[in-house]
């Protein structure tokens, strides 16, 4: 299964990420800094998508 995670690089997020990796998702996470993301979440096997999602359409591409 495939998730998609908003606000992957805060608290909620970050560990919501992990939690769908451990469950076996393969797990997209927005972040809008792809410095901090790759500090939270490089380590691991999340799909950073960098971008805001108050505009999708400049990320959306990157979702298929």
């Amino acid at each position: 299964m495939r998730a998609f995670v908003t606000g992957s690089t805060g608290l909620l997020g970050n560990n919501l990420v992990r939690t769908l990796l451990d469950a076996g998702y393969e797990v997209w996470a927005l972040a809008r800094s792809k410095a901090r993301a790759q500090r939270e979440l490089g380590h691991t096997a999340a799909r950073v998508v960098v971008g805001d999602i108050r505009n999708v359409a400049d990320f959306a591409y990157e979702l298929s």
